[in-house]
């Protein structure tokens, strides 16, 4: 899973970045379980972040 603030690499089983300490996990999430959409909206996130203001 992809950090939404700084990008790094993390493991979805974490809770928080161990780079920049954000929640990698949104609130509404179910977890550890197969309902997490947390990566997609996470890579999501990341991608509008570092893309260039238009």
């Amino acid at each position: 899973m992809r950090c939404p603030n700084c990008g790094n690499q993390a493991s979805w089983r974490d809770p928080d970045c161990n780079k920049c300490d954000a929640t990698l996990h949104h609130k509404d999430c179910k977890g550890k379980s197969a309902d997490c959409k947390c990566h997609q909206l996470n890579e999501q996130a990341w991608t509008q972040k570092k893309a260039p203001p238009s």
